[in-house]
């Protein structure tokens, strides 16, 4: 089964704000067998819209939404499960699957507190 991943990031006018989620993409893409896409709820490109477009030129079967944010705010609770009701609806042979925020799972928060520790 053609496994994709939709990365989903805040977005920002400031070019150098998307390196280090560019680098988990590239990551990513290195070690998963399918298609990976980073996109941007706002302010960069390629947009939820666009990136969706790019990923499904691909042909997966499933498709793995994964919000890069350390918290659910608004937009991980609103409008990124919008976006995917409305994407399920207009591709539902596809199988869909939302992840956690990064910030609600247990190895990125010890992850994050250890590198702080680190730093002190």
């Amino acid at each position: 089964m053609r496994h994709a991943l939709l990365l989903i990031a805040h977005g920002s006018r400031d070019p150098a704000w998307k390196k280090p989620f560019e680098a988990i993409a590239e990551q990513l893409a290195r070690t998963h067998e399918g298609p990976v896409v980073l996109c941007y709820l706002e302010s960069a490109s390629p947009s939820m819209a666009q990136g969706l477009a790019l990923l499904l030129a691909e042909q997966p079967q499933q498709v793995t939404v994964v919000p890069l944010f350390l918290a659910s705010g608004s937009h991980v609770r609103v409008d990124i499960p919008e976006f995917l009701a409305q994407a399920r609806l207009e591709h539902p042979n596809l199988h869909w699957r939302l992840l956690p925020t990064l910030g609600e799972l247990l190895p990125v928060q010890q992850a994050i507190a250890a590198a702080v520790q680190a730093q002190l």
